[in-house]
């Protein structure tokens, strides 16, 4: 006798039906641990700490992670295998509880992908410091590895001439930071060559693995060298300015009330403009002009570049705002762009990642559309006054941003 299925198809094709029936494999989901290992002490430990991530659109408070052991926090999601997602850890379920560096400063977003090949896994992640908690409320934690940070046990990949400037202090900011800078090949064989300049936001992630947010960097020092030997771009030096705790507050120009920080950008580009440059001029071989030179960031980092390039034109001529943040303090920077009609930069890249096979474009790809038509409104045109890219399948991460670099000094400096 015909099973349940087959009677019914029998008893459609009878009444003249016809029925498409598609099939698949079952696909079972992975059951993916995240242990997380923070800085809290015992006696204040919060009994929960929060993971903010793309699963939940970004939420700050998103899932909860139960403590297991002082200091020690984990929960279990069930992913679909090839999932990809970015998070972050925040220790009250807010935003100005996010989690930072063992120095204080911001880190970018932290990136998985969900192995097809396991059935279960483990994230294990270590938590620096936390947004607003001193350094006297914390316990410290060392990895193993003869009590090394992961910084210090990570090879450095740097190559080329570098220099450093430590504890570059900053009248408009009051603090101190580290400026690397990064030399092009013919440097000392030109002796009486000058050269344009790009500045560069968080620095700490520009040339080493070393120094960068889990290893991932920007490989600006490789690109750079490959492009130039190869005649693809004019030799340039680069700077990297390293970022610090206050990265929220310098690289944005307005308060963000969801975030309750920021709007220190105006200061940050006085100390860039009026400091790091002219102390640079004078020490290395520069091109000082506008024109030739650059600056160069991505998220809040390309945040500020956008707001630079219309607000120190004078300065920065060749800007490029890599995945950036526009959303932030409402859209604030887009109206910077409408009130600056008359400045027309040298070259002014912009980009976005666009999730592949996404029916409708994300929030920040809409942003940056709303940003290209404002410039067109103003009588710009994309491809001879400013590019436009959406990079299909672009990840907001130092590794895709390392990836599009060549394009992007290709763009600002080439030959």
């Amino acid at each position: 006798m015909p099973g349940p299925a087959i009677r019914v198809l029998m008893l459609l094709a009878a009444a003249g039906v016809v029925a498409v029936f598609v099939t698949a494999e079952e696909v079972k989901p992975v059951s993916v641990q995240l242990v997380v290992l923070t800085p809290d002490r015992t006696d204040t430990a919060p009994p929960q700490i929060f993971l903010a991530s793309s699963l939940d659109e970004w939420r700050p408070g998103g899932r909860k992670l139960a403590r297991t052991a002082p200091g020690v926090y984990a929960t279990t999601l069930d992913l679909p295998p090839d999932t990809k997602f970015e998070f972050k850890i925040t220790r009250h379920g807010t935003w100005p509880t996010v989690e930072r560096t063992p120095g204080g400063e911001d880190i970018p977003n932290r990136y998985y992908v969900v192995r097809p090949d396991a059935p279960e896994q483990t994230i294990v992640c270590f938590v620096g410091s936390w947004a607003g908690l001193s350094a006297d409320e914390r316990r410290p934690i060392e990895i193993s590895g003869m009590g090394l940070p992961p910084s210090v046990l990570r090879k450095s990949t740097l190559t080329g001439g570098i220099r450093y400037h430590h504890d570059f202090r900053s009248p408009q900011l009051d603090n101190e930071r580290t400026l690397i800078v990064w030399l092009p090949p013919d440097y000392n064989e030109q002796p009486d060559r000058r050269y344009p300049v790009l500045y560069m936001h968080d620095g700490n992630n520009v040339f080493d693995a070393a120094t960068s947010f889990i290893g991932a960097e920007w490989e600006a020092d490789e690109t750079a060298d490959k492009l130039i030997r190869a005649g693809k771009i004019k030799p340039i030096i680069i700077v990297g300015i390293y970022n610090n705790a206050q990265r929220h507050e310098e690289y944005t120009p307005v308060r963000d009330a969801n975030f309750g920080v920021g709007g220190r950008g105006d200061d940050y580009l006085a100390f860039v403009a009026d400091t790091v440059k002219p102390f640079i001029d004078k020490t290395y071989r520069t091109q000082p002009a506008a024109e030739r030179t650059g600056m160069c960031g991505a998220s809040l980092g390309g945040l500020i570049t956008l707001h630079a390039a219309f607000a120190r034109p004078e300065v920065f001529g060749r800007c490029a705002a890599v995945s950036p943040t526009i959303a932030w303090g409402e859209r604030a920077v887009l109206d910077t762009v409408r009130e600056h009609a008359d400045v027309k930069p040298v070259r002014l890249w912009i980009d976005s990642g666009a999730p592949a096979g996404a029916a409708d474009p994300p929030a920040y790809v809409r942003d940056c559309r709303a940003l290209v038509a404002i410039l067109e409104a103003q009588g710009r045109t994309a491809g001879e006054d400013f590019r436009y890219e959406e990079i299909k399948g672009g990840e907001h991460t130092e590794r895709h941003w390392a990836a599009r670099f060549g394009q992007i000094l290709e763009y600002l400096y080439g030959a």
